[in-house]
């Protein structure tokens, strides 16, 4: 009996960032999309391409290669999200705490004093590999800000 390998097909996209290539095993589901983002569902995560991007990943949308978001692993250590919130938003999505990823949407704002850089804790991306999908939950803790200083002496 021969066996054949099927050739796994990789898409490139080209992004603001440079070119993503992922394969459709890669694709993660957002079911709700991303706040803002209602309408697109597909996403895959990669690498920034650009090396002085390289402490973020990329989140990019399969539909629309307009649509890129840049994210930060969010590290509970020191940060003011608890593990108990972590915790209660898996519960609430249903998802197993320990196959899932938190990370923040990066926002990087460039004025007349040089940029700053900033990230999402209000609300951030819960991502379960396993199961090839994610969600952007909305904390209702009014203390997460929206644009927490992201630096090297930053918590996150």
């Amino acid at each position: 009996m021969t066996q054949t390998a099927e050739k796994i097909e990789e898409i490139t996209l080209n992004t603001r960032f440079g070119p993503v290539s992922y394969t459709e095993e890669a694709i993660l589901s957002f079911p709700q999309g991303i706040f803002g983002f209602g309408a697109l569902k597909d996403f895959v995560l990669a690498n920034a391409p650009k090396s002085e991007l390289g402490e973020f990943i990329l989140l990019q949308s399969t539909e629309d290669e307009a649509v890129t978001f840049l994210l930060h692993p969010l590290q509970v250590e020191n940060c003011p999200i608890t593990p108990e919130t972590i915790q209660t938003a898996c519960e609430a999505m249903e998802l197993d705490k320990d196959d899932t990823s938190v990370l923040t949407i990066v926002s990087i704002q460039r004025d007349d004093n040089g940029i700053e850089v900033t990230t999402n804790l209000r609300a951030p991306l819960f991502i379960c590999a396993k199961e090839r999908r994610g969600y952007q939950y909305i904390l209702q803790d009014n203390s997460f800000p929206l644009r927490h200083p992201l630096s090297s002496k930053s918590p996150l």
